[in-house]
């Protein structure tokens, strides 16, 4: 008689990955202006993770806040992939949060008479995303 067996797949076999978008913080850093950080997951076809920061830098116009610069940092590096599921999991610490109010805000602040922004504030705007999240 023939035997049949099945094997169940082991945990470190499965992988598992769920969307989602969660707004962490929204603060005023100066008069006349607001910015919102939203955390995201989103999802690979093969179930690998993929972690974002959005940041939106809000100024008010006519007694109404607008959207005037919206930045998304996408985590390539670990530390920055790890710290970005801590905001998700455990919320902002105070330090990175005096980092986006204050540097991740001031390096976005420049694009607020809407040009496009040069090599140089691109980058500049990159590391204090990268310095505000991994702090």
């Amino acid at each position: 008689m023939a035997t049949t067996t099945l094997a169940a797949p082991l945990a470190s076999d499965t992988k598992k990955c769920s969307p989602f978008s969660l707004k962490v913080m929204v603060m005023m850093p100066k008069a006349g202006f607001k910015i919102q950080v939203t955390v995201q997951r989103s999802c690979t076809d093969t179930l690998d993770e993929i972690w974002k920061v959005i940041f939106i830098l809000q100024k008010k116009i006519d007694g109404k806040f607008e959207d005037i610069v919206s930045v998304e940092f996408e985590a390539t590096k670990k530390d920055e992939k790890d710290a970005i599921a801590s905001i998700a999991e455990n919320g902002m610490t105070k330090k990175q949060s005096d980092k986006f109010a204050k540097d991740v805000f001031n390096a976005t602040k420049v694009l607020e008479d809407g040009h496009a922004p040069t090599q140089g504030e691109k980058t500049a705007i990159h590391n204090a995303v990268h310095t505000a999240v991994t702090v």
